[in-house]
């Protein structure tokens, strides 16, 4: 790949990424033999194959009405613009902090970087955790925090240990909102439908961020700096409300199969790697006998003597036997790895019907 990006050894699909266009020149409509069986969006003049394939429980988010996921999205939007405006929200005041705090720039621009500190931090955990049991609660933990530490910071007077704390644990409380609102538009919209959304939920958090200076010094030089984070918990309160009733949880595991706008290709490129080399592989394990001499079959597939059987019930002779078998079965399986390929195991990528 470009620009320095290492290949993924054994993948023609990057994890991680979602492919849409089988054919740069030709879009995944619902004309093709590989439409059949598939559902499709028929809205538009030309049916288009839904990638990811929704499930029929209308549990499923991809099952939701467009204008209740487009909800949710804006509820979202709206409240990444609070949580993301509490990092530059003091960019315009820090002359004034300075000199109210009777502290240098340097403590003032402090603020700012342990806040971005305990986003970084806490995105680790929230992240992961948003992956593996879902982000619903993570919003609402997030604006809670969000809500006490913008009331703490308001209230902090003159004492500026107690702000940088407040923001820190600002930080935590901003972090769901920096990594999970993009994330829950996979959830909630299929890969045709998710470039509008996508860009205006990244106007929200990005946007906003860059908006909230030119609105900060106004407020600070009408109702003072402290009222500033008075306000994010106000809006911080209000946005907690409106995610507890219409915001439920937009992960949803539904059958791996069905999950065409991540599933990696590398079952195919294997199965194709497994169709050029099984030949080669069959013909060796064929041609090979216990002692690597040709025409002989492989030690698992020959009889066992009859004799053994005979003297089964002697001791000395079961105990001979069972080594000569264990020693057989060892050396037979350090030669026939080569011949379990997925061709031999059977084992198949298919696609959704």
């Amino acid at each position: 790949m470009g620009l320095g990006i290492l290949d993924v050894p054994g993948h023609r699909h990057v994890p991680g990424t979602t492919r849409y266009f089988d054919d740069p020149d030709r879009p995944q409509t619902a004309d093709t033999a590989d439409a059949r069986g598939l559902k499709c969006d028929s809205s538009g003049p030309v049916p288009i194959i839904l990638n990811p394939q929704p499930s029929d429980d209308p549990n499923d988010p991809l099952n939701w009405p467009l204008w209740r996921r487009d909800a949710i999205t804006f509820v979202l939007s709206l409240t990444a613009i609070f949580a993301t405006a509490l990092g530059p929200i003091l960019a315009a005041n820090t002359l004034t902090l300075s000199v109210w705090f009777s502290l240098n720039f340097t403590y003032i621009a402090l603020l700012t970087g342990y806040f971005l500190l305990g986003v970084g931090v806490a995105g680790f955990f929230f992240v992961p955790s948003g992956r593996i049991w879902g982000k619903r609660h993570l919003f609402l933990l997030g604006l809670v925090i969000l809500i006490a530490t913008s009331a703490w910071a308001g209230a902090v007077g003159h004492n500026y240990t107690s702000l940088l704390w407040a923001r820190i644990i600002q930080g935590v409380g901003t972090a769901p909102f920096e990594g999970l609102v993009n994330a829950a538009v996979g959830d909630l919209y299929f890969v045709h439908e998710r470039g509008k959304r996508m860009a205006f939920t990244n106007l929200a958090v990005f946007g906003g961020a860059f908006f909230t200076p030119i609105l900060v010094g106004k407020i600070t030089h009408t109702i003072k700096w402290w009222w500033t984070f008075h306000l994010v918990a106000i809006f911080c309160a209000a946005s907690l409300v409106a995610v507890f009733l219409f915001c439920p949880e937009t992960a949803y595991r539904r059958d791996a199969a069905l999950n065409t706008d991540i599933a990696s290709s590398s079952a195919s490129v294997s199965a194709h790697s497994g169709d050029n080399h099984a030949p080669h592989d069959e013909e060796k394990t064929a041609t090979h006998g216990q002692n690597g001499a040709p025409g002989h079959p492989p030690a698992h597939q020959r009889p066992v003597p009859s004799r053994r059987r005979r003297h089964s019930r002697n001791r000395s002779r079961s105990s001979t036997g069972a080594r000569r078998t264990s020693a057989s079965s060892s050396s037979c399986s350090a030669r026939c790895r080569c011949s379990r390929s997925p061709r031999s195991s059977g084992r198949r990528w298919s696609r959704a019907p």
